[in-house]
């Protein structure tokens, strides 16, 4: 009685022909999931940088508004306009925000403009997406009492 395997009627070459194409396969499948991870990491990356110049504007514009209210109302109680200075100062170091420009007008109109810069991966390196990603917000205040 002969072993099993020795009663193996496939010659030798089919048996690496077939052993051959079944290794192929793995390269198709590491070729595939590189791709796969590539574009993942390419959406992920435009996805997070829109989100994060997006978030800056909404929020450029909410400190631009709130700093400018906070220097009315440091204006009305304390009546002087280094008081209304020192509030939006305080306020934009806190909010991380840059000062751009302060102004109180002749009526008592506050103008206050901040800038923020975006946290980006690859946008502030793209030319044409570079110019989003630093914000500059304006906000302007009057009296509520003076109309």
């Amino acid at each position: 009685m002969a072993h099993p395997k020795a009663e193996t009627t496939e010659p030798a070459a089919e048996r690496r022909d077939r052993h051959s194409r079944r290794g192929d396969g793995g390269v198709v499948l590491v070729s595939t999931l590189a791709k796969v991870v590539l574009t993942v990491a390419i959406v992920g990356t435009v996805g997070y940088d829109a989100i994060s110049i997006g978030a800056t504007h909404l929020q450029t514009e909410d400190h631009a508004q709130q700093a400018a209210i906070l220097a009315r109302d440091a204006l009305v109680t304390k009546k002087t306009q280094k008081a209304a200075y020192a509030a939006v100062v305080a306020y934009t170091k806190e909010s991380g925000d840059t000062l751009e420009k302060f102004g109180i007008a002749k009526d008592g109109t506050i103008t206050v403009v901040l800038s923020r810069t975006a946290r980006t991966i690859a946008a502030s390196r793209v030319p044409k997406v570079k110019n989003y990603v630093t914000y500059t917000a304006t906000a302007v205040v009057g009296d509520p009492l003076k109309r």
